[in-house]
């Protein structure tokens, strides 16, 4: 349930955007000048710290591993009265459940989520009738979540500033790209309890800052 009011949350958000676009739009041709695009995506998260040797880094990228992801995006793009391209995008993403062997001694799977949001965005392409090139800033915010069997499970939430670079091909009324946010986890590194029961074992883990990139794979359709 909670997936489908994120994905109905970011539609919303992104369709109140693009009608936002003016008295104009009546003037504009039919082209891609303008569009609204739904997309799904397949992702991995590639970090500058590592995680007890479990997750990818940009020194130590393994096919696959740690983390990986699969989620939906929505962006829309309007041209202005001065024929530049700007636009809004909104993503979520479901941190695939991976088992990963924490210290040689525990074995742990890991879960999660994120949440994207490019609150400004410009087209390199504007004109393009074909592809769009748009860079952002925004925000990316979620968690990761441990849990290991008969101990408490543990999450590490994470607020980070991002820059965005989302290139996308149009095809007809298909929509294939990539999608990279580069983010800053400014929020605390440390591990927290959830799901706290007396009859768990608690289990101390290292501290990390989520600091890197998350690089997407997109597929879909312009609305």
């Amino acid at each position: 349930m909670r997936h489908l009011t994120v994905l109905l949350v970011c539609f919303i958000l992104a369709k109140a955007s693009f009608g936002q676009r003016g008295a104009y739009a009546t003037d504009l041709p039919e082209d891609n000048s303008s569009f609204l695009a739904f997309q799904l995506t397949y992702g991995t998260h590639m970090y500058w710290n590592n995680f007890a040797d479990q997750f990818n880094t940009f020194d130590d990228y393994i096919e696959f591993s740690p983390v990986q992801t699969l989620g939906i995006t929505v962006s829309s793009f309007t041209s202005s009265l001065s024929e530049q391209r700007f636009g809004f995008h909104y993503s979520y993403d479901q941190i695939l459940p991976q088992d990963i062997n924490l210290y040689d001694a525990l074995s742990a799977r890991i879960n999660g989520f994120n949440f994207g949001i490019s609150l400004a965005s410009y087209d390199l392409t504007s004109k393009s009738k074909f592809c769009s090139l748009p860079i952002g800033i925004g925000f990316n915010t979620g968690r990761l979540r441990m849990v290991s069997e008969n101990r408490r499970s543990q999450k590490n939430p994470y607020f980070a500033p991002a820059v965005f670079f989302s290139p996308k091909f149009l095809i007809g009324d298909f929509v294939i790209g990539v999608r990279a946010s580069y983010h800053f986890d400014i929020s605390r590194q440390t591990w927290r309890s959830v799901n706290v029961n007396a009859d768990q074992t608690p289990f101390t883990l290292n501290e990390f800052r989520q600091t890197g990139l998350i690089a997407n794979l997109c597929i879909g359709f312009k609305m």
